[in-house]
């Protein structure tokens, strides 16, 4: 649309992930508490988030194709994950909790109505934010999407080049821009089967999501709620261990710790991965003197940078902090870039491709309500946080 443009948001990219570290260093507070040791909270958590990190930075470098590396973890953790939650739920315990947790959890009116409750205290309201961002997959997170489409190799993206290691992986050519195509009945129908291969990947991801977020509140409201715990400080990811020791006892909390541990540093894996490629990309397509280096070359400067950047701001707080700061720079990144999106995919884009790749209008009445539901709800925020 616009360099100018592009220079903004990559400047929100590049402050919204200063702080990412967090995800990492949460692993690591499972990990210290599960083999205890070091003893020290503090000096064991960063003594696990080094070693993760640089385990998963090996995996990048390593793996023949950064992508599928990426993947192939993550959808691991996916099934272990919901699979253990599923299990943890159907005990007797948190089953009786359905009716009361059940009536709160579909009351979706009821801030609309009431608002936020009168004693709901300030500091909260950073949570609140992040997890509306971080319950939607918003924010630069869905952004993250598209670059790993590009490397699964769908649609038009088979005539791009994937991201492939520099010491097992042979170079692929990743040009600066993409391919156009005809207007014909035969990529006409290209075209929807690719629609409809990535409805299904989306829905999947949405669906996938949604589960483990409700059951993660489930466990939260009928384990934690009574006994006034929640995650916070370096033991984040500790006080839910009782989810799983609830069904299964001490073997239940192991796993608990270890799902926990890989399920957010796979995060840090994610997000390094995708924000490299972001940042390789702003400058890969921006600049005519960034194109002296292949992609590739760029990539894995960035992989380095967004490394020592995530260990050295995880010094700086608590892995909850982190998170959090993050959340809310994401939610209002989401609030900024929707409508240049929208004006992107309806305006844009069908001046330069065939007309029946704009999409519906059931689309873009779907897409503006939530865009107008995050820019109301930053709006608010910075009102009730300054006045």
């Amino acid at each position: 649309m616009s360099r100018a443009l592009s220079g903004l948001l990559w400047i929100m990219l590049l402050v919204t992930f200063l702080w990412f570290g967090g995800y990492a260093s949460g692993g690591a507070t499972a990990l210290r508490d599960l083999f205890g040791w070091p003893t020290d909270p503090r000096i064991g958590t960063f003594f696990w988030t080094y070693l993760i990190i640089a385990v998963f930075l090996g995996a990048i470098i390593f793996g023949r194709v950064v992508y599928n590396v990426v993947e192939r973890f993550m959808t691991l953790i996916v099934f272990i994950t919901v699979g253990g939650l599923i299990i943890a739920i159907l005990n007797s315990t948190v089953l009786s909790t359905a009716g009361s947790f059940f009536a709160a959890y579909f009351n979706t009116f009821h801030f609309f109505t009431q608002g936020l409750p009168p004693n709901f205290p300030e500091d909260d309201l950073n949570t609140l934010l992040t997890s509306i961002a971080f319950a939607g997959m918003g924010g630069f997170f869905n952004i993250m999407y598209s670059y790993w489409v590009r490397d699964k190799g769908h649609g038009m993206s088979k005539y791009i080049g994937r991201v492939t290691s520099p010491v097992t992986g042979e170079p692929e050519t990743i040009p600066a821009t993409g391919f156009g195509f005809e207007d014909t009945e035969a990529n006409r129908r290209n075209y929807r089967d690719w629609i409809k291969f990535m409805r299904f990947d989306n829905l999947f991801g949405v669906l996938t999501n949604l589960l483990t977020v409700t059951l993660m509140v489930w466990l939260a409201w009928a384990l934690l709620l009574p006994k006034g715990e929640y995650p916070s400080g370096w033991n984040l990811a500790v006080v839910q261990a009782t989810f799983f020791e609830n069904s299964m006892g001490a073997i239940g909390r192991v796993i608990f710790l270890l799902v926990a541990a890989a399920f957010l540093t796979d995060s840090w894996l994610g997000i390094t991965d995708a924000v490299a490629r972001m940042h390789s990309d702003f400058f890969f397509t921006t600049f005519p003197w960034a194109q002296r280096w292949s992609f590739r070359t760029w990539y894995y400067g960035f992989v380095f940078v967004l490394t020592t950047v995530s260990a050295t701001t995880m010094l700086m707080a608590q892995p909850g902090t982190l998170l959090i700061l993050g959340g809310v720079l994401n939610f209002f990144a989401m609030a900024v870039y929707m409508p240049f999106l929208i004006y992107l995919n309806y305006f844009m884009v069908p001046k330069s491709l065939p007309v029946w790749t704009r999409p519906r209008t059931l689309t873009l009445v779907v897409v503006s309500l939530v865009s107008l539901v995050y820019l109301a709800i930053a709006i608010c925020y910075v009102i009730v946080l300054f006045g």
